[in-house]
């Protein structure tokens, strides 16, 4: 729980956390339109964010 008050400080907080993605699952792959030495995949992804303090 936090309690919030106006103020007239300078000093801010940023959230710091972990993050990872796990590729699923494969769906299809095709050659980029304007580059065909490009591959673009397309896949069924999970992604996940920890925060871990700020």
């Amino acid at each position: 729980m936090a309690w919030l008050a106006p103020t007239e400080s300078d000093h801010q907080t940023r959230v710091q956390f972990e993050e990872s993605m796990t590729i699923e699952e494969d769906i299809t792959t095709k050659p980029l339109a304007t580059r065909e030495d490009v591959t673009v995949h397309f896949a069924d992804v999970t992604r996940r964010k920890q925060v871990t303090g700020f």
